[in-house]
């Protein structure tokens, strides 16, 4: 078996995922790992792993030695461009070994040895990288023959100038990569690391777990730390977690419920909150513990709670009565469980858009009943509810046993509720209201809670609404194409619809029943947008960056955008307009001097001002 030398010279305090990145290393095969540093690591008692104190005029003293001219870093960070000099640097360590190289400590190392075993003694020269994006020499792992040819071919650049200039580049992967190409075998191991073959984007989602590293719960080589800013980790057991490091705001809780034989449905629902919502997300599973995918179990965005609910009678569909008509009741526990908060309730067959978090400007308009979003139609017309009529509006068979008469127009459908604990009294009611006219006539309640809610507006003359805030069975948001495409098609529009102002109204795609309708919207939608992940803004030095972490090859978008920087009361900040989206990889805003707070970052078309990107910044002096 060949054995591997990797090493590293790090000075200066080590980071917080250090321990756990010694874990993962401790678990290799063959191969040993050796950390200079002038830091004192604890708890590193592991037969592969040698703790080396080294101070940072050493490391000088040691490649002056070896370049005979005397050197001096530039800072501690630059010991990154000596990487191709350790197999010179430290040669009295690896005198046993058949291969010599180094790696990055911000790494949760995965199964290595079985990744380059195939290679071995072929190549001279074995790394890591993309065949469609970094086709190159990767710093976070190489290795190489431990010859004195190899161990010594850095000589044949200029690296002092890596050393002492003040710019940071990468050494290994430049002049110094090429020429090895050129000169030796060199094996670049594709798929390995956690970037997109697609799009090069740089993935978040990654989980260690006994000697294995796995993306999106595919198996690879390593999981890098990359975008270190953006990233959180939890060593939870014996597994580590790796993911998007998500800023939320907690001015509202999204809402929803479900049922077990929705469990494997509303995870597209979650989805689509962590990529496009700054908001917590209470998610009650109906008579049933559902567990998060480790994706979103950990990241502190979505609270699982438990809530029981009496068996009902079975309709034609296989559905519970009680458990599809509950839904006051779910509002009423979550205004108990949290009553100081503010909630926005959806259903689990949307898809929330880049523009759902703006749905908290219609807090101010809160009275004491829930705001509902708007339908298109006056009635709803049913068929086979009741016995010899084709089409039946069930809502008025309720209505005619309450003893009212249906007058707030359009119908509301209950997909979309704003409300707070204000409201509780009216879901209160009607809970009351369906547990005392439930089963007492031919299609009462067909509609569930959507009729008792609607009912219940018309009781008290409740006219407030928001206006139709959800797109139909489509995968792109046009307000026209919803209403054209409307799928109750015996009723008519109503005079007094409320439409959106403008398509950055319009909070998510409804009526998505079936895996594939979802996919449909990912497919496209998802494409026209920017989610959380795809730019990561930072703030440094009174300037503001925002860089993409893909190279947006698969976007369907317009090129010119505007960056928009607002406080969270929606005033705008600063703003960088009609930029070519696809022209840079990084765009910036200097000279802006902002406090410890939360900032909203928006990304609009210039022309149409058609919202593509929402996230939250948090600035940390």
């Amino acid at each position: 078996m060949k054995k591997i030398a990797l090493i590293q010279t790090w000075l200066g305090p080590l980071p917080n995922y250090f321990k756990e990145h010694l874990i993962t290393c401790s678990q290799q095969e063959n191969i040993d790992f050796f950390i200079f540093t002038d830091q004192v690591v604890n708890d590193a008692s592991y037969p592969n792993i040698f703790i080396n104190y080294i101070t940072k005029e050493e490391v000088e003293e040691k490649i002056s030695n070896c370049l005979n001219k005397d050197v001096k870093l530039f800072s501690n960070k630059h010991t990154c461009n000596l990487k191709a000099s350790f197999g010179d640097l430290y040669k009295e360590y690896i005198k046993d070994y058949d291969y010599v190289g180094c790696y990055d400590i911000d790494t949760l190392m995965g199964d290595l040895y079985n990744w380059v075993l195939p290679y071995l003694g072929e190549f001279d020269v074995i790394s890591t990288g993309g065949k469609n994006y970094h086709n190159r020499i990767s710093g976070p792992f190489l290795i190489w023959k431990n010859t004195k040819t190899l161990n010594t071919f850095y000589k044949l650049f200029n690296i002092e100038e890596y050393l002492t200039n003040s710019s940071f580049d990468s050494f290994e992967e430049g002049e110094y990569a090429e020429k090895i190409k050129d000169k030796w075998k060199v094996k670049i191991i594709y798929n390995s690391q956690n970037l997109s073959e697609d799009n090069g984007k740089v993935i978040f989602n990654a989980v260690w777990n006994d000697g294995k590293t796995y993306c999106n719960g595919v198996e690879i080589m390593f999981y890098h730390f990359i975008n270190k800013n953006h990233t959180t980790f939890y060593h939870i057991g014996n597994k580590i977690y790796a993911m998007y490091k998500k800023n939320t705001i907690n001015d509202f809780y999204w809402v929803t419920y479900f049922s077990e034989s929705y469990s494997d449905i509303v995870i597209n629902l979650i989805e689509s909150i962590f990529k496009y919502s700054n908001r917590k997300c209470i998610l009650y599973s109906v008579n049933f513990d559902y567990h998060l995918p480790n994706k979103f179990a950990h990241n502190g965005q979505f609270i699982i709670k438990r809530i029981d609910i009496e068996e009902g009678n079975i309709d034609s569909r296989g559905r519970d009565e009680n458990i599809i008509s509950c839904k006051p009741s779910i509002l009423f526990n979550v205004i108990d469980t949290f009553p100081e908060n503010k909630f926005v309730y959806i259903d689990t067959d949307c898809y929330i858009t880049v523009n759902a978090d703006g749905i908290n400007k219609y807090f101010k308009d809160l009275e004491n009943y829930p705001l509902i979003n708007s339908h298109i139609h006056d009635r709803i017309f049913t068929s086979g509810i009741v016995e010899g009529e084709e089409w039946t509006s069930s809502v008025d068979i309720l209505a005619k046993k309450m003893g009212i008469e249906i007058s707030i127009f359009p119908r509301r459908k209950t997909n979309i509720i704003v409300f707070d604990k204000n409201s509780k009294w009216f879901m209160k009611e009607c809970k009351e209201i369906y547990n005392k006219y439930k089963n007492t006539e031919e299609g009462i309640f067909a509609l569930h809670d959507e009729d008792t809610i609607n009912a219940m507006l018309s009781k008290y003359k409740m006219d407030k609404s928001l206006p139709l805030c959800d797109v139909e069975r489509t995968n792109q948001i046009s307000i026209e194409e919803s209403i054209q495409n409307s799928d109750f098609f015996s009723s008519d529009i109503s005079q007094n619809v409320k439409l959106p102002k403008h398509t950055n109204d319009i909070i998510t795609f409804h009526q998505l029943k079936t895996q594939e309708e979802f996919d449909d919207i990912k497919d496209n939608y998802s494409n026209s947008v920017i989610d959380c992940e795809e730019v990561l803004v930072t703030y440094s030095n009174n300037t503001i960056f925002f860089t993409k972490n893909s190279f947006f090859t698969n976007k369907i978008i317009d090129e010119n955008v505007n960056f928009v920087v607002k406080n969270l009361k929606g005033d705008i900040i600063t703003r960088l307009n009609n930029q070519n989206l696809f022209h840079y990889f990084t765009f910036y805003i200097s000279n802006i001097f902002l406090t410890d707070e939360l900032y909203i970052i928006e990304i609009v078309k210039t022309n149409s001002k058609g919202k593509i990107y929402n996230n939250l910044i948090k600035i940390k002096k």
